[in-house]
């Protein structure tokens, strides 16, 4: 597996720039984008469906075959509830053909991993999946320990992470960037319920203000980066 750029070419007409947590191409040529949501958005369904029909169109130029697309997967590990009426910690979606029931098409899979589902089954993991799930929902410090001990990426995974945490620097512009989030949610539900368009623009510039990077800033407001470089002047 190859790991890709993770940031895709902003689209020519509408100029919205994807970013994704990453981008990978297996030996086979499918292509993965794994993208981590610590909390819930709103249209977060459509923005997902953004991000796969760029992961698959940007495969291609202008001109260049429709054959040479191959599969695009879409991973997302939720740290919230996010299919209703479901008690499975892994659902995948796909284009049905509703006469038949058969899938419409095998090059596109949408798949949701809930950390909240997981951890309500309260019990170890496994398998190598069940170990990664854990990992991600990080609820009992000492069962990662042990899952890190039995896979090798876990364990590099894990020193990573600690290698994170023990830089002061790095944990400070973390949490700088976790509090602008939090209060971006905060008042973009303010907005939303006020009716208050400009809310979403003081949003984007207390994101701004508080050093936010300019190309996370799209992914929590659904502004553009050119919109967001017009709040700047």
């Amino acid at each position: 597996m190859d790991l890709l750029p993770s940031e895709l070419p902003p689209d020519h007409y509408d100029g919205k720039e994807v970013r994704l947590d990453l981008r990978a191409k297996t030996s086979e040529g499918m292509v993965l984008n794994i993208e981590v949501q610590a909390q819930s958005q709103k249209c977060l369904d459509r923005r997902i469906m953004y991000y796969w029909a760029k992961l698959y169109s940007n495969q291609i130029q202008r001109g260049e075959d429709y054959y040479r697309l191959r599969p695009a997967y879409v991973i997302e590990v939720m740290d919230f509830n996010f299919i209703p009426d479901s008690s499975h910690y892994i659902s995948d979606a796909q284009p049905i053909v509703s006469a038949t029931g058969k899938p419409f098409t095998e090059d596109m899979r949408l798949f949701f991993i809930e950390l909240p589902k997981w951890n309500a089954l309260k019990r170890k993991a496994s398998n190598s999946l069940e170990r990664w799930i854990a990992f991600f929902a990080n609820k009992n410090s000492a069962e990662v320990e042990e899952y890190a001990m039995l896979d090798p990426n876990i364990h590099a995974a894990l020193e990573a992470e600690k290698r994170f945490i023990a830089n002061p620097d790095q944990m400070r512009d973390y949490w700088q960037r976790e509090k602008a989030i939090m209060e971006r949610v905060s008042e973009l539900a303010a907005a939303e319920t006020t009716g208050e368009a400009k809310g979403i623009a003081k949003v984007a510039r207390t994101m701004l203000s508080d050093n936010v990077p300019i190309q996370q800033i799209p992914k929590y407001t659904g502004l553009s980066v050119s919109e967001i470089e017009a709040l700047q002047k």
